[in-house]
């Protein structure tokens, strides 16, 4: 097994092994066991088995309490394929949150045909059947923009498969919707939340294949030689 002092020796690309559960194997049958690349909380990084049997470890293996199993991005042609696919659909996905959002914004006083009461005239929050004035409010025009920003953000993020800006996107779709309700023109403009929704949901799964994931677990699970 891998020592931290031997790590330089040994390219990344070598450690990156991983170990799938197997279940419904009886106490007679055996597998094959494969290492598993893990991290120290020093920063270090290892091989290890799990142990199948009672091991002594000495006092340099002791002093590590914890460990964590790491999965890094892959470039084989399976990864890269599904990747494409989540950028392709998220782009996609944006494309037509994109358009919406425009028509839905730039046709408020139209796009509600429930609303027929007259107009307000200068109260802030209209009643629920008043009509849409022409005119957009200040903090409506700022929220648009905001949207319109992220929207961008995510489809940039998306193509050069950038997890900061994912990570960006995500974070700011959740607080536009969050403080954004206050700046809907009219309720029938938050049907473009559906959207919101999935576009995380992809954002998240994408950003997760672009970086590095850790699997934490306690150090009397392995034992490194």
């Amino acid at each position: 097994m891998l020592d931290e002092e031997n790590e330089q020796q040994i390219p990344l690309n070598s450690l990156l092994y991983y170990q799938k559960p197997v279940l419904g194997l009886s106490s007679g049958q055996t597998r094959q066991i494969d290492p598993l690349q893990v991290v120290f909380p020093s920063g270090g990084f290892g091989l290890a088995v799990p142990v199948t049997s009672p091991v002594q470890m000495d006092a340099d293996v002791t002093r590590y309490n914890s460990a964590a199993v790491a999965s890094g991005p892959e470039n084989t042609e399976m990864d890269v394929k599904e990747r494409r696919g989540i950028a392709f659909t998220f782009v996609g996905l944006s494309l037509v949150n994109l358009i919406i959002t425009c028509y839905l914004f730039v046709n408020a006083d139209i796009a509600d045909t429930s609303k027929v009461s007259p107009e307000p005239d200068d109260t802030v929050f209209p009643f629920v059947f008043q009509l849409v004035p022409h005119n957009r409010r200040p903090i409506e025009k700022v929220n648009f923009g905001f949207t319109i920003l992220i929207l961008i953000i995510g489809i940039f993020s998306a193509v050069f498969e950038q997890p900061l800006g994912l990570s960006v996107f995500a974070i700011s779709t959740v607080l536009n919707f969050l403080l954004g309700t206050i700046a809907l023109p009219y309720f029938a403009y938050a049907t473009r939340y559906i959207f919101d929704v999935w576009m995380l949901y992809l954002a998240l799964v994408f950003r997760s294949k672009l970086v590095f994931n850790f699997l934490p677990f306690t150090l009397s699970h392995i034992h490194r030689a």
